[in-house]
């Protein structure tokens, strides 16, 4: 009984990797924008600026008023920031 349960709970697992590979290809064929949207290069230099300054990570995304992941991705792009001593 159970084994049968997880024939259809892997066959429904399968199908649903599937169908989403099946839509991110037709999005591609399509040239459609997926996933997140790019945060605009004046954002950007905002947060680096504040990066740059010594804000932190947490603070950063409060005053420019995006998410912590934008916040995170634009920092590890960034070569001249020192690191932080303290951590």
């Amino acid at each position: 009984m159970f084994h049968m349960l997880n024939v259809f709970s892997e066959f429904e697992c399968v199908t649903i990797i599937d169908r989403t590979k099946a839509g991110l290809n037709r999005a591609k064929a399509q040239e459609q924008q997926y996933g997140w949207p790019p945060a605009y290069p004046a954002k950007e230099k905002v947060i680096g600026d504040l990066l740059t300054s010594g804000k932190g990570v947490i603070k950063v995304p409060r005053e420019a008023g995006v998410g912590v992941g934008i916040v995170h991705r634009i920092r590890k792009n960034i070569t001249d920031l020192s690191p932080n001593p303290t951590h």
